[in-house]
């Protein structure tokens, strides 16, 4: 399966990027640059394997040679990178550019050169590889080199994490690099996003995030008087502007424990009730702030409708088939502000607290004013 899986990759990346080294929509005028390309990749091989690691000047004139024949393919690039490292002159922009084009083609060698027909494939794919044999001596050269050079080298530096990818330790490279403290985790993370992901549109482009919440309802002063603190379950809704705005549609449902008895005037009498949930829908502008590399913190300012059940029923003639109480409603003005942060799944998780005012008393059908103030605070995870 994983010899089915690689090689369909390889067909589908060849029909996207073609066999040659250079972009080009023309391939019968880029046949003769293949075969010079194959021609100068094969010579300079040869004069590399044979030459020292510690000749920079040798190897740094074959490497000339085959970059003018090929570009700048991915073994020339690894080779410069670890000349540079035992130079102890590595910067960002000897490797930046690898990192964005070349880690992902040099993954596929690796995993690759492991199937049991990596011959078949390579010489079906010579192109792609760089002309560079799967597992051939070269290969073997800048693996053994890496390996030698990582025991040198600071853990968490770009010099060390590229001495571990070149030892085909792609695991432990992926665990190194994907570390906050590692000095290439900006770089490599940036170039692994989508751009729909790394950029907002300055048109909100119809995507949608979705979310759930769940926490504690805590009402104040005198609401607190008949109601006491109840769990609640959120859904959130919402979607983006731009990287900083963003409006969100929320629906809570605030489950009462422990509540006091209160009256209403319902059917020309002053009955006694109580209720047992409290349910909230509102939108939200939303203006988000970013923290850190993953941490981001939301203010939202919001308004909606609130609607308080009770056990006494509507008359016949009001009553409908999802609707035989009544209901006390009221608006629902509301701030609050969300710490959020961003896993490795680009989902999110939070910590939310916001403060609302819905006076009840505004119903006319409520005789017992009870307060209009409450405070939630809850955990929030954002698909």
């Amino acid at each position: 399966m994983t010899r089915i899986i690689t090689s369909l990759f390889l067909l589908f990346t060849f029909s996207v990027l073609g066999f040659s080294q250079e972009d080009t929509t023309n391939i019968e005028s880029v046949t003769p640059i293949i075969e010079d390309c194959k021609v100068v990749a094969f010579n300079s091989q040869k004069e590399m394997i044979q030459t020292e690691f510690y000749e920079t000047e040798k190897l740094s004139q074959s490497l000339g040679t085959w970059s003018a024949g090929c570009g700048e393919v991915e073994p020339i690039q690894r080779m410069k990178i670890l000349i540079k490292i035992n130079e102890k002159k590595l910067t960002e922009s000897d490797y930046r550019k690898y990192i964005v084009n070349q880690i992902e083609k040099f993954k596929d060698r690796v995993i690759t050169s492991k199937e049991s027909d990596y011959q078949k494939i390579y010489e079906a794919h010579e192109g792609y590889f760089s002309y560079v044999p799967l597992l051939g001596t070269f290969d073997v050269k800048t693996k053994e080199i890496a390996k030698q050079l990582l025991v040198q080298q600071e853990k968490g530096t770009a010099a060390y994490t590229f001495a571990l990818l070149f030892s085909e330790g792609l695991d432990e490279f992926d665990d190194e690099i994907s570390s906050d403290d590692n000095e290439l985790y900006e770089i490599y993370m940036s170039s692994r996003k989508e751009p729909e992901e790394e950029d907002y549109d300055d048109d909100w482009d119809g995507s949608v995030r979705l979310g759930i919440e769940l926490g504690w309802w805590m009402p104040d002063q005198k609401l607190s008087e008949f109601f006491h603190s109840s769990p609640y379950l959120g859904l959130k809704a919402g979607g983006s502007f731009n990287e900083n705005w963003s409006v969100d549609i929320n629906f809570i449902m605030m489950f009462l424990v422990e509540d006091q008895n209160y009256r209403i005037n319902a059917s020309d009498s002053i009955q006694l009730t109580d209720s047992d949930l409290i349910f909230s829908i509102t939108a939200a502008l939303v203006r988000t702030q970013k923290l850190g590399k993953s941490w981001f913190i939301d203010g939202s300012v919001g308004i909606g409708a609130n609607g308080m059940n009770t056990d006494i029923p509507l008359p016949e003639d009001e009553a409908e088939d999802d609707n035989e109480y009544n209901t006390l409603f009221t608006f629902d003005f509301n701030v609050g502000f969300m710490i959020r942060k961003q896993l490795k799944s680009n989902h999110m998780i939070g910590i939310n607290c916001s403060y609302h005012y819905a006076p009840y008393g505004l119903d006319s059908r409520l005789v017992d004013i009870f307060g209009d103030q409450s405070l939630r605070v809850g955990v929030g995870f954002i698909f």
